[in-house]
């Protein structure tokens, strides 16, 4: 009998952590859902979109080299690649996946605490602790200030980072509770995967600490003993990423604030991010926050009452309440990387509270769960909190969706802040607004100037083609520095358009030489050297470009190029048989076409049409070379049909086609269209 009731909780609970994760997901999509399809945002571009490195899965050492500290979370967004290529959705619902099983995992580890610290009263375990649990994984998921972390792709860091974490953390829980060996060796695996997912992941072995002395009372012998592997590890994997990227590491981040000062700062930082839990009004993608630099100024002191009241209080809740404890130190030491004395470029980011975040909700879970009286109307009142937040961060996810909504909110908030200006102003010039984008652009610079800005207003005058004035605005971008080799490239850009084929040239090889994986400085200075005939050079540049992205389509493009020139009209062919099966880029496809009839491949240059034709977004130039290459085979009714189609798409061309199909009538005395 016994062992049939034991049978029947376990697959009780088993059904009730089924339904927890289906709910956490069917509430994640239901959240995030309306962002999924948004574009790539701002370092979404640079870190993922425009990444060489993460576009071969065959060279892992590539990422490991650039990104050893969080590899496997670029790891993940090689898979994304590898899988669906640039399509922000499937990055997007990637993040949305991690976020609710992180949730659940919150379920899970809230439910073990709560059993740890209120065995003493059954009967309000049984009213509550399947509540407030949930509770938590809900007021997880639906918190507004989760909302940069999740929508924002490439701070996945942050997600694998509390998956691994978490996972850690409650199979060392299973270990202490069943002595199983094969459950501490998984919290070993989940410790190492969250070191290489963030750094900020090196806390755990002290949380660790905290749950062996809290809920288990274990001797001091014992406890190093169990808990020494986890801080090994961690010397190991500090010891292996220093040794392999040092320099990289460095680069990443610089001390551009002394920790003194730093770390009073962070007194104001960590007040607002309390106060963001509590109240999540005011949110900002980018805060103008101020540096603080004496202790009994603005409030510093004051703020830092509040947080010495806040750890006494976790002290005092010790021996009544140990979950509520346990949240505070969870908090304090989960942060502690961000915000203490180690500086960081940025003073503050919402998406630095996500794992943080845990703690502050573990507290408030088990002192509602401590204080709700028998009878309560506990359940709506959860409902109707996690319905507030959940509107709050559908709202904010508007914002997401629309970064030009992201950033006008931003500027309102923090009208003197430089990025906002300049990333605001970018976006409107990438819309075509350039007079707005100036006076933006021209604002952010004389606050604080930066190569984003001038590089923006550099591509507004390429646009409005004076490359003179466009190049000076690039040669300031290039000493202010850190733009990864685009400042470089743009310049040489307006050195080719104002005729400075030299200078481009250097420009196009000193860009290359920051980056190697910028591709298009790459296809630039290839085809100076095609134009010029330098073919040796121009192979070495292209099959650089391939080492960098396998699958880049117009490095490909160009190197067929390159074999009909040569004469290596095999390699050619090739070229053109790769880029006809795996080419989804309507331009190629056309140039490529083009380029294999001029050359009497007609039959191919019939497939790349019939590969492009099922492509949506198709200009007036496809039926325009397309409508030639049947043209020129003779095939006259084609040729008609393509042309005739391409101006009842296109009535502004009407006369080109009408030209065009006038032409034919003359095709047999002239055998060339």
């Amino acid at each position: 009998m016994r062992s049939a009731h034991i049978t029947k909780v376990v697959h009780s609970d088993a059904l009730r952590l089924v339904f927890v994760l289906c709910a956490l997901l069917l509430t994640g999509f239901l959240l995030y859902g309306q962002v999924l399809d948004a574009d790539f945002f701002f370092d979404d571009y640079t870190e993922v979109a425009s990444n060489t490195t993460i576009r071969n899965l065959s060279q892992i050492s590539g990422i490991w080299r650039e990104f050893p500290q969080r590899f496997l979370s670029y790891l993940t967004f090689a898979l994304n690649y590898h899988w669906s290529r640039l399509n922000p959705v499937a990055y997007r619902a990637t993040n949305v996946i991690l976020h609710s099983v992180n949730a659940w995992l919150v379920y899970i580890l809230t439910v073990s605490i709560f059993k740890k610290t209120f065995s003493h009263n059954a009967e309000k375990n049984r009213n509550l602790d399947g509540l407030f649990p949930f509770l938590a994984a809900m007021v997880f998921i639906a918190h507004p200030l989760q909302t940069q972390a999740v929508s924002y792709i490439v701070k996945r860091t942050e997600l694998l980072c509390a998956m691994f974490s978490l996972s850690s953390l409650l199979f060392y829980w299973q270990y202490r509770l069943k002595d199983k060996f094969v459950y501490y060796l998984a919290g070993l695996v989940s410790c190492s995967a969250a070191f290489l997912a963030k750094e900020t992941a090196f806390t755990l072995p002290v949380m660790l600490l905290v749950c062996e002395k809290m809920f288990f009372k274990s001797s001091r012998k014992n406890i190093v003993l169990r808990v020494v592997p986890f801080f090994l590890i961690l010397c190991a994997v500090l010891g292996i990423i220093l040794n392999t990227s040092f320099q990289v590491i460095l680069r990443q981040e610089t001390l551009a604030h002394h920790p003194w000062d730093y770390f009073l700062t962070q007194l104001h930082t960590v007040c607002l991010y309390l106060k963001l839990f509590f109240i999540p009004v005011g949110q900002n993608v980018d805060y103008a926050f101020p540096v603080q630099h004496a202790f009994f100024s603005q409030g510093t002191c004051l703020r830092a009452a509040i947080l010495i009241g806040l750890l006494l209080s976790a002290l005092t809740w010790m021996r009544k309440n140990q979950a509520a404890a346990f949240g505070i130190f969870w908090f304090f030491i989960t942060i502690s990387l961000t915000s203490s004395i180690f500086p960081l470029t940025v003073v503050i980011d919402e998406h630095r509270m996500y794992f943080p975040l845990i703690g502050l909700i573990i507290t408030l879970s088990a002192l509602l769960r401590e204080k709700v009286p028998k009878g309560s109307n506990a359940r709506a009142a959860a409902m109707a909190a996690v319905m507030l937040l959940g509107f709050l961060t559908y709202q904010r996810n508007q914002l997401w969706r629309n970064p030009v909504l992201l950033w006008e909110d931003s500027l309102k908030k923090s009208p003197d802040n430089f990025r906002a200006l300049s990333n605001l102003g970018t976006l409107y010039a990438q819309k075509g607004d350039f007079q707005k984008a100036k006076k933006l652009l021209g604002r952010s610079i004389k606050i604080k100037a930066s190569p984003g800005a001038y590089i923006a207003l550099g591509n507004i005058y390429m646009q409005e083609d004076d490359p003179q004035t466009a190049l000076v605005h690039y040669q300031k971008a290039i000493t202010q520095k850190g733009m990864l080799g685009t400042d470089y490239y743009n310049a040489g850009l307006a050195s080719l358009r104002l005729g400075h084929t030299t200078e481009a040239e250097l420009y196009f090889q000193e860009a290359r030489k920051i980056n190697p994986g910028l591709l298009t400085a790459g296809l630039e200075l290839a085809q100076i050297y095609l134009k010029q005939q330098r073919m040796i050079q121009a192979k070495d540049v292209l099959l650089d470009n391939l080492r960098q992205d396998p699958a880049d389509e117009r490095t490909h493009l160009l190197l067929m190029q390159l074999f009909f020139s040569t004469g290596e009209l095999t390699a050619a062919r090739l070229k053109a048989e790769y880029l006809i099966l795996e080419c989804d880029d309507l331009e190629v496809l056309i140039r490529t076409a083009q380029m294999l009839a001029q050359h009497g491949y007609f039959s191919a240059a019939v497939k790349c049409y019939q590969k492009a034709e099922a492509l949506e977004h198709k200009p007036a130039r496809f039926y325009i070379e397309m409508g030639k290459i049947f043209g020129n085979q003779e095939a006259w009714e084609k040729a008609r049909e393509i042309w005739e189609e391409g101006r009842a798409r296109f009535p502004d061309q009407e006369e080109v086609f009408d030209r065009l199909i006038d032409l034919l009538k003359t095709k047999r005395e002239t055998n060339h269209l």
